[in-house]
């Protein structure tokens, strides 16, 4: 952070004990301060207060004597505050100024127009720290903006001398500010726990079956393809289908309505479901820094001989859904799972690209309870590289308490019900709790900066498999493990689980 000199400080000290000293000594010296001046000029919070009180009496057009003074600071309880009568009594022997007082008030406002750059100098730095490369052009425009009223404030509206933004955007651009040096995730509140898709990085999303994986995969793709981010999609599990998601995605974003579960079990679309899933492709198709492999019985060597070849063509991103898919060494499978994770980083690292892989959980207990977010432990052969990876998503669905429309009860800060231990989940009766299809959860196992996140929520239209973002949407709390729930025989007492979203 850039500091104000000592010498400095002590100057402008000295000249406010000085400008105050004046106006004790002329009453109509300080008219002219007071019509020129207020208390936020004065850094010395002693000669701020005193000159409150001095504007006071010349308000009220009382005497301007020392003992005025000190009553009023003294009614106001403000008399210690300044350091006591001592204090008067040094700034009331100060030798009124014998130069122009209207220059030496010009002075006090330029001590205070630096100190205002100073703080708005130290705000940017500040910013800059807090995204780190994490900001976008929209994020850096927005604090160049602030940073340049901050300027302009500081100069008193004459702001041809202090017009920096031309500089201080060069300078952003070059800096670890620049949105060259990540993508958005197309959802702001996950932003804010894992910053940008940062090329060099690999992002694990891990699930159990139908908890959301792919439809998570899903719309990150679909908003990286309206962002005109260089992805690439290899779609191991669902194929094709995967496309059909996207695209329903698109349509919602775009005000059509396509029932993506048709699609997903082979049921006709209406003619209006078919010109409107026409006009989401054909936009998708309108951005075409995407591309898709379909293709679903590939290898390790042949995935990432896919990916040199589309890095070579520019790709940025790859998704890959997912990783259990690939076709391993079946006598070696879960070694070879780890082999090609590490291989994936190192090629992240050296390509200089962002990889985002989904894994399934390791094979879970009879009995455990699936509707919490599995751990780093749970990830099948990747365990011994947990600390290779940069960041770590868990999509989960929990049981929450159903209302009486048969919808997810939402508390009084607009937050679902959870029913996250044996306790909550066994006071409720079975015909008022259901599992969560109308809001999309996410447990952040790990940040790029390091540690585990907070549980993120989000509005879901189950019809389109779309993951919305209306507002920010928190739940401050951790998912406990929770030996009693995980006992519990889910298939007899809680029922089926939710098939694939």
């Amino acid at each position: 952070m850039i500091q104000a000199s000592h010498s400095h400080e002590i100057a402008s000290v000295s000249l406010e004990q000085q400008v105050i000293g004046s106006m004790l000594f002329d009453k109509k010296v300080a008219e002219r301060a007071i019509r020129s001046l207020s208390s936020d000029h004065f850094q010395d919070p002693a000669m701020a207060t005193i000159f409150n009180a001095v504007e006071e009496i010349v308000r009220h057009n009382y005497a301007m004597t020392g003992d005025v003074l000190e009553r009023i600071l003294h009614e106001r309880d403000l008399l210690n505050d300044i350091g006591g009568h001592e204090t008067i009594v040094d700034v009331m022997s100060v030798a009124p100024l014998s130069d122009d007082i209207d220059f030496q008030i010009g002075r006090v406002q330029e001590a205070y127009r630096q100190r205002l750059v100073l703080t708005a100098t130290e705000w940017l730095q500040y910013q800059m720290l807090q995204y780190g490369d994490r900001a976008t052009r929209e994020d850096f425009d927005a604090i160049l903006e602030e940073f340049h009223s901050k300027i302009v404030s500081a100069s008193y509206g004459t702001d041809a001398d202090y017009d920096n933004r031309n500089v201080l955007r060069r300078f952003l651009e070059s800096s670890a500010a620049s949105e060259e040096k990540g993508y958005h995730p197309g959802f702001g509140m996950l932003r804010e726990e894992i910053g940008n898709i940062v090329p060099g990085k690999m992002y694990v999303i891990c699930a159990y079956s139908g908890q959301g994986k792919s439809t998570l995969l899903a719309n990150l793709f679909q908003r990286m393809i309206e962002n005109d981010v260089p992805a690439a999609v290899f779609s191991t599990e669902m194929g094709t289908d995967f496309f059909s998601r996207v695209a329903t995605v698109q349509a919602m974003q775009l005000g059509l309505d396509v029932d993506y579960r048709k699609l997903e079990r082979g049921m006709p679309l209406s003619e209006f479901e078919q010109q409107s899933y026409l006009e989401a492709i054909n936009e998708m198709y309108k951005h075409s820094q995407w591309r898709a492999n379909w293709r679903a019985t590939l290898s390790p060597n042949q995935l990432l001989s896919n990916m040199r070849m589309y890095t070579s063509e520019g790709t940025k991103v790859f998704i890959i859904d997912h990783g259990h898919r690939l076709k391993y060494d079946r006598a070696n499978k879960l070694e070879h799972i780890a082999e090609t994770a590490i291989d994936l980083r190192n090629f992240a690292k050296d390509k200089g690209v962002a990889v985002i892989v989904a894994y399934q959980p390791r094979k879970p207990d009879i009995g455990s309870d699936l509707s919490k977010p599995p751990t780093e432990a749970d990830i099948r052969g990747l365990t011994e590289i947990w600390n290779e990876l940069d960041v770590v998503l868990f999509p989960f669905r929990p049981w929450v308490r159903r209302n009486g429309l048969g919808r997810t009860e939402i508390d009084g800060k607009g937050r679902p019900v959870l029913l996250t231990t044996a306790r909550t989940f066994n006071s409720v009766p079975e015909d008022e709790r259901k599992l969560d299809d109308e809001h999309f959860y996410i447990k952040v196992g790990k940040r790029r900066a390091g540690g585990e996140g907070g549980v993120l929520f989000f509005p879901f239209n189950t019809k389109a498999g779309a993951v919305v973002e209306t507002k920010r949407r928190t739940l401050p709390i951790s998912i406990p493990d929770d030996p009693v729930l995980q006992s519990l025989d889910l298939e007899e007492e809680i029922g089926d689980y939710p098939h694939e979203r």
